[in-house]
């Protein structure tokens, strides 16, 4: 499954990227809801200013559908590198 975003401004701090995720995750995790199924590791997919990209997977130790966890991780992942 997959969910994506473009933006037509870029976005510089961790807090707006967030907000970003938030809504992408919770389309996600409907998605896979209706079908019965959660989310396991997450790959994230960034296209940056410079129109480099840069891919990264956050592991999820249990797979779920809470957004509040999933956002919780993904914004560790994005802190941490």
């Amino acid at each position: 499954f997959e969910e994506s975003l473009e933006l037509d401004y870029g976005v510089d701090a961790l807090e707006p990227l967030a907000f970003l995720l938030r809504r992408l995750l919770e389309c996600l995790g409907a998605r896979l809801a209706v079908r019965g199924l959660v989310c396991g590791d997450l790959r994230l997919l960034l296209r940056l200013a410079d129109r480099a990209r840069d891919a990264r997977t956050i592991v999820v130790a249990a797979p779920s559908n809470d957004v509040k966890s999933l956002l919780a991780l993904a914004r560790l992942h994005l802190e941490t590198h």
